[in-house]
């Protein structure tokens, strides 16, 4: 892949579309000092948890024993789906990389075994007459310091009239005004310990044999080069 995709996006992924009937994404749970109650019209003597938002991403991280509350890879030297997430936010609004950093880090993550192979494995965003539309296969730590929600996916309503259907019914029902449904039709929520490149970045690069680039072998001087290991040597360092 020549890099984070642009202009082709598969949104096969799990997603939770924003009907009139759905409560969204949200759950029930104990009530709890840590846990922000959010009136929406429901009556239900519980707590309603914004699944998305900051504090159900850090609830999350404690639940799971994470030794830190947000991910410890969200750089571009550290991930290579943070990397692209950052890159493709340079078309959504946000501050884009210089383009020789941003050059560089493709040179460098393009060697990487982590980097994706397929189209179906990139980060990716689709726009709609130049206004980005859907965000696919992001990084959750990108997509919140943009839009305020820990989000491997998100899709905009496609027009106006869908949208203002989508307010009404939200209106009617006294919706939290922190409600991702106001802004987006499907989202989907994602902890960075789900990410399918955390494990794989915790364990570091793959250790690969070490091949000797001289070798004492007999011939005319005693002394044998290989090519090929010293070239893959000069190409890693680059």
């Amino acid at each position: 892949m020549d890099g984070p995709l642009r202009i082709k996006a598969n949104n096969n992924e799990r997603v939770a579309v924003s009907t009139f009937l759905t409560v969204g994404f949200c759950r029930w749970e104990k009530p709890t000092v840590n846990h922000r109650t959010i009136d929406r019209g429901y009556r239900v003597a519980q707590v309603l948890v914004m699944i998305g938002d900051f504090e159900w991403y850090t609830s999350e991280s404690a639940e799971k024993g994470m030794s830190t509350p947000r991910c410890p890879f969200a750089t571009t030297e550290r991930c290579p789906r943070y990397y692209q997430s950052l890159s493709l936010m340079g078309d959504a609004g946000s501050t884009r990389l210089d383009p020789k950093e941003d050059k560089r880090l493709l040179k460098r993550w393009r060697k990487s075994e982590l980097w994706p192979r397929t189209a179906q494995q990139e980060t990716a965003l689709f726009s709609v007459s130049g206004e980005p539309h859907i965000f696919t296969r992001f990084c959750p730590e990108v997509v919140y310091d943009r839009f305020g929600w820990f989000a491997t996916s998100l899709a905009a309503y496609p027009g106006e009239v869908d949208q203002g259907l989508a307010h009404a019914a939200l209106g009617s029902k006294n919706a939290d005004r922190g409600d991702w449904r106001w802004t987006w039709a499907q989202m989907t929520p994602m902890h960075y310990s789900e990410c399918p490149l955390f494990s794989l970045v915790s364990q570091g690069p793959s250790s690969e044999p070490k091949t000797e680039i001289l070798g004492l072998k007999p011939g005319m001087w005693g002394i044998s080069i290989d090519l090929k290991a010293l070239w893959r040597r000069i190409t890693r360092r680059d």
